[in-house]
Order: structure tokens, then C-alpha cells, then sequence
């Protein structure tokens, strides 16, 4: 790969002209719902023999009635006095798929929405709307942002080991970090929907409008709901009350139990690229082991909920029984969220769905010759990349019985063209 070297200045300057360019890219969405407006509101389209709009939109630029209703809606909603070629400067840092999932937003909503927030917390929000929401769990912001604490057990401990309880104003940056580490992250709970963005929370109570909240509030909530002086227990002792492990403590207590002198000095080590497993050898540990140091656990330890579901659980298991090492260091793997292994355990061993599907006859044989390399389809199956098209043959109306099959090698979605839902698959034939 050859490497172009440039000066600060010319890269600064290239960003901003990237800026700009992008920021054309969306001003061409109000640009163009405000010519499809003026063209069907002085049915301009009549004077080429069409009946609508939509009709004129399709033949001449090949766009679909929904495409042309989205543009037009965007430029009603989105450009300045609400009929004209320019975007309002507040949502120019949008992308034109946030601006189409605010549509059906209530206009005080989009002030939960800032240019970081994903769409899929766009539809989450107006999911929330539309669903009748659970009573009784968070009916108010204190039972929302305790929810928020047990929920969110890690999370929890981060912000006590970062000292919330001890340096809350100072370490008020940091904080923010554990909390919303992406710049944006929503969580849902009874009566509440709760958005994180850089610089504040907003949240909503069903049926009223969005609140804004300064992490400061937040995080002095936090300490409400849980206390500021966390117990301490030995490890011991967090083991036979059934109590959580803290995120500090998994390499140390592995390493422990694969050195145990009743299990075996070799374990079996699966090597992530190649699948195959290799005899790994474990060091005997020294006899004279020292006492395992006192760790911290935060209040939110105490939650009986969470500590059925972790560590103290898979430990029990592993005394009681005597699982062999591998086992052992299975469940604990599974257990750590955050290690890049796992993502690519999952992706090798997740089973691949094959999906059965009609084909036209016209198309059908240069599919099966591998000419035809991607498929246009409705996403209402789930497709993912791996799973397999089972292609049966259409004319008519019936099957001729002819079939082949493809994998899923890509998949593009919520690109500009696509219509909501629609998906292009890229296959190579089996």
C-alpha cells in the first residue's frame, strides 16, 4: 500500500472541504423536495401528459412515490421558513436517513436527537411513543436512574473505581466517558426513555415532553440511590455469598483455578484463525500461595437480581462439580464482554440460516451461472451475511422445480436510492 505523506495545513484543509462537500450532499435533499413541491403544486407535470406527480417523478428519474414523498416531506419540515432550497442551519450536521426517521417524530422529540444519535434510537423513540409502556418499575427519574444502576452492573462499578463516590466534580469528564462512551446511548425503562449525549441527558415521561438533565444531577442521583461508601469483602467471602466478581479480578482468579494441582497440566487452547486446537502447558503454581487481597465491591453488588446471572454462579459450578480447566475457562470468557474473542467466536459458530426463496424465471439462469451476483430484496427475513439462499425457479406463477443456491457474502442497507426496509445482497454461487 503506497502512503502519501501531507502537511497539517492540507489535511485540516481536505477535512473542511469533505465538510462542505457532505453538507452540499444534504442541501441537495431540501433542493430537491423543493423542485418536486413547486412542480406539483403548479402541476407542472401535466404539460408531459402526466396525471401526478409521482407518475412524472418515476418516468423521468426513476424515482419511487415514496422517494418523491420523502423528499418533498423533508423540505417541508427541514428547510428554512419551511418552503424554500435551504436547509435550517439546526440540522446541518444531519444525514438525510436521520432526517427521514424525525418525520414522524412530535417536533418536541428531535430535541432528543443530536447528529451522533443512531437511527436505530431514532425508531426507539418513536417505538416508545407508540407502545403502551409498563407501570409500576420507573415511574419516576429516581426509580429510572437506580433501574440505570442495576441494569447496568459494570458500568456501575466503573463509575465507583473511577471514584464517583470520593472526587465527583473533578472526575465529572471522566465519568461522563463510562457512561456514554460512544457519544450517544439510550435506555428505556417503565414510564421513561432516557438519551446520553456529550454534554447532557434528556429524558421523556410517556405521553409529555422531553426533559434535559447535566450529568452533574445524574451522577449525584447515582450516589443517592446506591450510597457514596462502598463495603468491602474479601474475595472469600464474595464467593460463598454468591456475591459478583469485580472487572479488576478475572485474569487472577483464571489463572488460579487453571493452576489447581487436581486438574490436568494440560489444557486444550483453540486457535481463533485456524480452529484447531494445541496442547497449551500450565505452570504449577508455588506452594506458598498468598491470601487473596480485599476487593471493593459497590453497592450495586447488593442487587440479589444481577448476582444470580454472573460469576459466583459458574464458580459454584466449578467446586461442586470439577469441571475440567477448559470448561472453566469457557464460562469465563463468555462472561467478559468487552474481549475482542468473542465477537469472533460468535460470528465462527453462530448456525447460518438458509432462506428459500423465488426467483423469476428470467433471471433465474443467469443466477444460476453466477452472473447474476446480488439480489434486491425485502429485509423481512433478517438476512445476515453467511446465511444461504435456497433460489427456486418461478414461471408462471409456479415452480418449474429448478433450483441453486447462494451465500451471503455482503449486504448493503439504508443506503440513498433504497426504499425503507429494501436490502442488496451480494452472493457468490454455491
Amino acid at each position: 500500500m503506497e502512503y502519501t505523506q501531507i502537511t497539517l495545513n492540507d489535511w485540516m484543509e481536505m477535512k473542511q472541504k469533505l465538510k462542505q462537500e457532505l453538507l452540499g450532499v444534504k442541501q441537495s435533499f431540501v433542493r430537491i423536495g423543493y423542485a418536486l413541491r413547486k412542480i406539483d403544486d403548479a402541476k407542472l407535470y401535466e404539460q408531459d401528459g402526466y396525471k401526478s406527480i409521482a407518475e412524472f417523478a418515476k418516468s423521468e428519474y426513476g424515482l419511487e412515490g415514496s422517494t418523491v414523498s420523502r423528499f418533498m416531506s423533508i423540505n417541508r419540515e427541514y428547510s428554512i421558513d419551511g418552503y424554500s432550497e435551504r436547509l435550517k442551519p439546526e440540522y446541518a450536521d444531519f444525514n438525510r436517513s436521520q432526517l427521514e426517521e424525525m418525520l414522524k417524530l412530535p417536533e418536541a422529540d428531535r430535541e432528543m436527537v443530536t447528529p451522533d444519535t443512531a437511527r436505530k434510537e431514532i425508531r426507539d423513540i418513536k417505538k416508545f411513543n407508540q407502545a403502551e409502556p409498563q407501570e409500576g418499575i420507573a415511574d419516576d427519574v429516581t426509580d429510572l436512574i437506580r433501574h440505570f444502576g442495576e441494569d447496568n452492573a459494570e458500568t456501575l462499578e466503573k463509575l465507583y473505581q473511577c471514584g464517583i463516590a470520593d472526587n465527583l466534580y473533578d472526575n465529572i469528564n471522566r465519568l461522563v466517558e463510562i457512561v456514554n462512551p460512544g457519544g450517544s446511548r439510550s435506555y428505556r425503562k417503565g414510564l421513561f426513555f432516557l438519551m446520553f449525549h456529550e454534554d447532557c441527558l434528556k429524558y421523556k415521561k410517556y405521553g409529555q415532553t422531553p426533559q434535559r438533565m447535566e450529568y452533574r444531577e445524574f451522577f449525584e442521583r447515582i450516589l443517592d440511590a446506591f450510597g457514596g461508601e462502598p463495603e468491602e469483602e474479601t474475595m472469600e467471602e464474595v464467593t460463598e455469598a454468591g456475591h459478583e466478581r469485580t472487572d479488576s479480578e478475572p485474569e487472577r482468579e483464571v489463572e488460579e483455578l487453571a493452576a489447581e494441582p487436581q486438574r490436568d497440566s494440560r489444557v486444550e487452547r483453540e486457535d481463533p484463525e485456524s480452529g484447531e486446537h494445541e496442547p497449551e502447558r500450565i505452570e504449577q503454581p508455588d506452594p506458598k500461595v498468598e491470601e487473596p487481597e480485599k476487593t471493593v465491591i459497590s453497592p450495586a453488588k447488593k442487587s440479589e437480581k444481577r448476582t444470580e446471572k454472573r460469576v459466583p454462579k459458574i464458580m459454584e459450578n466449578v467446586v461442586e462439580t470439577g469441571e475440567s480447566v477448559p470448561k472453566i475457562m469457557e464460562d469465563v470468557v463468555e462472561i467478559e464482554k468487552d474481549v475482542p474473542e468473542i465477537s469472533e467466536n460468535v460470528i465462527e459458530t453462530e448456525a447460518k440460516v438458509t432462506h428459500q426463496i423465488k426467483l423469476v424465471a428470467e433471471f433465474f439462469d443467469d443466477a444460476a451461472a453466477g452472473r447474476k451476483s446480488f439480489e434486491l430484496r425485502k429485509n423481512d427475513r433478517n438476512y445476515k451475511e453467511g446465511d444461504v439462499l435456497e433460489m427456486e425457479e418461478v414461471k408462471d406463477g409456479k415452480k418449474t422445480g429448478r433450483k441453486c443456491s447462494k451465500r451471503i457474502v455482503y449486504m448493503m442497507e439504508n443506503f440513498e436510492g433504497l426504499e425503507d426496509g429494501y436490502c442488496i445482497l451480494g452472493c457468490e454461487l454455491l
